[in-house]
């Protein structure tokens, strides 16, 4: 092989996905640092927006009664979410970022009616999550971001 197929080779998507798996293996080994705990999370307060006949409109919300339980499991940087109280579900959640210095942690959990956005600020104990959809029976553009207090169970 001469020099100038190694360039091609290596020169252009060759390694933005070699960098891509170094930070994807970065990441997995910095979030494994931090062991198994569980938050339970309440007091959820939020504010929504839903977009028809051409206009935006806002709106207070937020899930009274309600408890949001995330847990990370050791070793690794596999997520969960159980809600307890008037909705209750659980789902797998997907790491996004974990940042240590800043001691938070994102990560989605998908469902075929609505994408949850959670980030976890462990230090401050502090929940946010956005839910994007649509409306149910008008299916106007939706989405709500909300906060919530934490406090850690283990």
């Amino acid at each position: 092989m001469n020099d100038q197929g190694n360039e091609i080779f290596f020169g252009g998507k060759m390694i933005k996905l070699i960098q891509l798996l170094i930070i994807t293996f970065l990441t997995s080994l910095i979030s494994t640092s931090v062991g198994a705990f569980t938050f339970e999370c309440s007091d959820i307060k939020g504010v929504g927006f839903f977009y028809k006949e051409g206009k935006f409109v806002q709106y207070n919300d937020g899930y009274s009664g309600q408890t949001i339980e995330v847990t990370k499991t050791e070793g690794g940087s596999t997520w969960s979410v159980e809600w307890k109280g008037k909705n209750r579900f659980s789902g797998k959640g997907i790491q996004v970022l974990f940042n240590e210095d800043q001691v938070w942690v994102s990560f989605i959990t998908p469902f075929k009616e609505v994408l949850r956005t959670y980030t976890l600020h462990l230090r401050d104990k502090v929940l946010f999550f956005s839910e994007m959809q649509t409306q149910f029976l008008t299916l106007a553009p939706e989405s709500r971001v909300f906060v919530a207090k934490c406090r850690q169970l283990n």
